[in-house]
């Protein structure tokens, strides 16, 4: 939780791009989203229910 409220505080036009759709999931974002614990993978379902997913493998 702690790593997720830094990176939010750091960058929070890159969560709120992601969740508005305004660019999409790349590898990188994927990478990430799935590798950094339980609170950044929450905020990667929540994305993923506005319906910005990863379309790659």
């Amino acid at each position: 939780m702690k790593k997720l409220l830094q990176d939010i505080a750091r960058n929070p036009r890159y969560f709120t791009d992601k969740l508005t759709k305004k660019s999409k999931i790349s590898a990188a974002d994927h990478s990430y989203f799935t590798n950094n614990g339980k609170a950044i993978k929450a905020v990667y379902k929540i994305i993923e229910m506005f319906g910005n997913t990863y379309k790659g493998k």
